[in-house]
């Protein structure tokens, strides 16, 4: 029974609703905040390089108890549009309008794992897409990452979204490297896994702390980083590790497009 509550749990904080995005200016609640955020950004090795990739694939593997979730992505810029294949031989895909799936097996919705490895993965140049809201806040300290060490952090938040879902980033004062991201998820499909009470607000907060990153055609990309559980005194929830990674190879748009077999994800955020 614990291990069965485990694994529902780390469907929780593994994942998270992402808005429709495209690529826009932000908007930063003052110049402090934009020079800060920017900083990130050129630590990271800019934005141009990765927003003008045709795509960004990799390998991701997530460890946890009693799972091991293996993916390979292609995600393409711009459009956001993905094909992933999974290890159990499920393939899921975002064709621009809808998110389907074929032989899909794992509990938590597909709808969100089009996109939330991508996520999670590109968050410095996430914070430039369309909606984003911006907030250099008090200076933290985060002890998950380094014990007695404090970050810049950046809150940020989507226009129109829920007031009960955000993002806060720690940000290295010296290298200015993301380090660490808490956050909150307010997607209702997921709580229907948990058969949450309709009038949930939230799930979380959950951690997430980038231990070691990689530099890929000019690129400083996290390829190890672990999902800690605040509410449960913050135990490893997660392992994830990312490899293979590339932002060379052209996209094929035949994979994103809908099998005859696809199944079309419905979701519940869609509601009223």
């Amino acid at each position: 029974m614990k291990s069965n509550v485990l694994k529902l749990f780390l469907i929780a904080i593994i994942v998270a609703a992402s808005s429709s995005i495209s690529y826009a200016q932000p908007s930063y609640a003052n110049n402090e905040t934009k020079t800060i955020v920017t900083k990130m950004i050129d630590a990271h090795g800019g934005y141009e390089t990765w927003s003008n990739a045709p795509s960004i694939s990799f390998h991701h593997v997530l460890k946890g108890p009693g799972i091991e979730w293996v993916t390979d992505e292609i995600h393409q810029q711009g459009s956001r549009k993905s094909y992933l294949e999974w290890g159990d031989g499920a393939k899921l895909g975002f064709d621009g309008n809808d998110v389907w799936s074929v032989d899909w097996k794992i509990q938590n919705p597909p709808g969100m794992m089009a996109g939330v490895a991508y996520f999670f993965l590109n968050m410095p140049w996430i914070t430039q897409d369309n909606g984003v809201q911006l907030e250099l806040i008090e200076d933290e300290e985060v002890s998950y990452i380094e014990e007695g060490k404090s970050y810049y952090t950046v809150h940020m938040t989507y226009n129109g979204a829920s007031p009960y879902e955000y993002y806060d980033l720690y940000i290295d004062k010296d290298s200015f490297l993301l380090k660490g991201m808490e956050y909150t998820m307010v997607d209702k499909d997921l709580m229907k896994v948990f058969n949450m009470p309709p009038d949930t607000k939230f799930m979380g907060p959950l951690l997430k702390v980038y231990r070691e990153f990689t530099e890929i055609d000019g690129l400083t990309f996290p390829v190890d980083y672990v999902t800690h559980a605040l509410p449960q005194g913050g135990v490893i929830m997660g392992t994830h590790i990312a490899s293979d990674i590339s932002f060379r190879k052209k996209f094929d748009e035949s994979k994103a497009a809908r099998p005859n077999n696809g199944v079309i994800f419905k979701s519940l955020n869609n509601k009223n």
